[in-house]
């Protein structure tokens, strides 16, 4: 005799595919355009009939603001740009003079006015190449750190190294020469 209490009816069901998120958001945007594209059909006769319209439409434009000259006049002639020599156009591209503080690394930042009270030591480096500006400085480096010892706390001297105008490659071989070294630090404004 068979039970047929025991025997239940077995439904087969198959296995769903399992979909990445990335699947699953790519079968929702595609769903969204079908959506959409009904609409798109609708508006797309109204769409193009606005962009027709504001095409025709003739914007006026104001001209632009004209500055106004002052009622001041100047007492100075202006003089032409012609005459100007061709070294001042464009003005000075480095710095001429870096004010700097060197010392005791732990200090650079620790100055105060009456601590830089002495005057400052001056280095010119007017007709130097790149090479001979450095190996001037490295060579002066270690005498600025002795007398900034030799002197009161907080051990920083004050120094002043000028480039000079012209093309800007001495000023810029004394930046990197100032970033490079640890105990070298630009000198504050107000301590000038």
């Amino acid at each position: 005799r068979v039970d047929l209490r025991k025997k239940k009816k077995q439904v087969k069901t198959l296995p769903l595919p399992l979909l990445t998120e990335d699947q699953v958001a790519e079968k929702n945007r595609e769903a969204h355009s079908r959506a959409m594209s009904s609409v798109l059909e609708e508006l797309n006769p109204l769409l193009k009939e606005i962009r027709t319209h504001l095409n025709s439409l003739a914007i006026h434009k104001p001209a632009p603001k004209v500055r106004k000259s002052s009622s001041r006049k100047t007492s100075q002639p202006q003089v032409a740009s012609a005459t100007l020599p061709v070294y001042s156009v464009g003005g000075k591209a480095g710095r001429i003079v870096y004010p700097i503080v060197v010392g005791e690394v732990s200090n650079l930042y620790k100055t105060s006015k009456s601590s830089l009270a002495r005057s400052a030591v001056t280095i010119d480096l007017h007709g130097l190449s790149s090479d001979e500006a450095v190996e001037a400085l490295d060579r002066n480096l270690s005498d600025w750190v002795n007398t900034a010892m030799r002197g009161e706390y907080p051990w920083v001297s004050k120094v002043d190294i000028i480039c000079g105008g012209g093309n800007q490659i001495l000023s810029d071989v004394v930046k990197q020469w100032i970033r490079i070294n640890p105990q070298v630090a630009n000198r504050p404004k107000n301590f000038s």
